[in-house]
């Protein structure tokens, strides 16, 4: 790893806004663990201070969460203006590819099932400036895309050879 790498990861941070719970705990340690970034747990009542950097990203814990607190959650991260990379964590089955596209600074969704190795390629991923969306939402998207029906293409009139 390259020295410029190096500097690169030590200043990288993972911020996890939910419960102060063990599984949350437990992240944290994976993360510092596995990446070498700085890792802490936050509440969502406790946004204040939050690093408002390229190189840190929120994870937003939504598995106790109705679709309107998550709404609110994010657009209270979004106000206080610090985060610029959000992702959001323990996600059920029924969210929308629309829905992520219309929530601030989302760059990223983690399923519940989502394997360690998934969400910390996920982490590192979105911290490089890309986005992470399960193949399931994308899927998910492109069938319902296709199922819309379509309006008839407009007849294209017959051109002359000199036209």
């Amino acid at each position: 790893m390259t020295k410029r790498a190096r500097e690169n990861t030590l200043n990288r941070s993972v911020i996890i806004i939910g419960r102060n719970s063990l599984q949350n705990k437990l992240l944290t340690s994976l993360i510092e663990e596995r990446t070498g970034y700085t890792s802490l747990i936050r509440s969502v009542d406790d946004l204040a201070g939050l690093p408002a950097s390229a190189n840190a990203l929120t994870l937003l814990d939504v598995g106790h969460s109705a679709t309107k607190d998550v709404v609110a959650h994010l657009q209270a991260l979004a106000a206080c203006g610090s985060c610029c990379n959000v992702a959001l964590i323990n996600v059920r089955g029924s969210i929308t590819l629309l829905q992520v596209a219309s929530w601030p600074g989302v760059k990223g969704v983690f399923f519940r099932e989502a394997s360690r190795e998934n969400l910390l390629k996920g982490i590192k991923s979105i911290l490089d400036g890309e986005y992470w969306l399960p193949r399931k939402l994308l899927s998910a998207h492109l069938e319902e895309i296709r199922m819309r029906p379509r309006s008839p293409a407009p007849e294209v009139a017959a051109l002359t050879p000199k036209e």
